[in-house]
């Protein structure tokens, strides 16, 4: 049974723009249930990104992995702007990075670290006693606001492998909260638009990434 091809057929019947709508009606009404069930929504949505992240190292070699910042997930047109928030310290243990479900975006950069810290966490040997992931000082990890998601500074190895194993906490050194952005742009799904003059300033190349976007203002409200 050829699995992937009804799968194929499914992803690409649709185009990026109505996807991008689809995903927001779906977050309106989890909003109208359960506010904070919509962090769950944006990991899911966000869960692919962080795969494709975690492979490229191992796909195109050491070194092709590039650091990842909110001008990748959104628009580069936003950095500007990031210069403007101010990073404050974070001691919350509420808030703390949980690599079974919360999203890290790491960036492994080279494949024979990330062979060596996967095969020295994994869990699948039933002849040796699991390995205990524990967070380390080198470990540098930021919290985004208001979407709730990590960018990973350094540690992104062991984090990879922890991602991998589903094991493990991370707290982060900092929070950013970038909220004002959501009041400089807005995006349907197909471009950017600057929010004050109301003019395209870039195309979209990450629907998901662009709904994530739009859902932080429901978180925001």
């Amino acid at each position: 049974m050829n699995f992937y091809g009804p799968l194929e057929w499914l992803f690409k019947s649709e185009s990026a723009r109505v996807k991008f709508e689809n995903l927001l009606k779906v977050a309106h009404d989890i909003n109208a249930i359960n506010p904070l069930a919509l962090y769950d929504f944006i990991n899911l949505i966000l869960k692919p990104m962080q795969s494709e992240l975690n492979l490229i190292t191992v796909e195109l070699g050491t070194g092709a992995a590039k650091p990842v910042g909110l001008k990748d997930l959104f628009t580069e047109k936003m950095e500007p702007y990031l210069y403007e928030f101010s990073r404050a310290p974070i001691n919350s243990s509420d808030r703390k990075l949980k690599i079974n479900c919360d999203i890290a975006f790491t960036r492994p950069w080279n494949r024979q670290r990330y062979i060596d810290n996967l095969c020295y966490l994994s869990s699948r040997n039933p002849n040796r006693e699991p390995v205990v992931w524990q967070e380390d000082s080198n470990h540098y990890v930021t919290l985004i606001l208001p979407w709730r998601f990590f960018l990973v500074g350094t540690g992104n190895h062991s984090i990879m492998a922890g991602i991998a194993t589903g094991r493990g906490e991370v707290s982060p050194q900092e929070a950013e909260d970038v909220s004002l952005l959501l009041s400089k742009f807005h995006t349907n799904g197909k471009y950017w638009f600057d929010s004050k003059t109301n003019k395209k300033v870039d195309r979209v190349n990450h629907y998901r990434g662009a709904a994530v976007f739009e859902i932080g203002r429901l978180l925001s409200s």
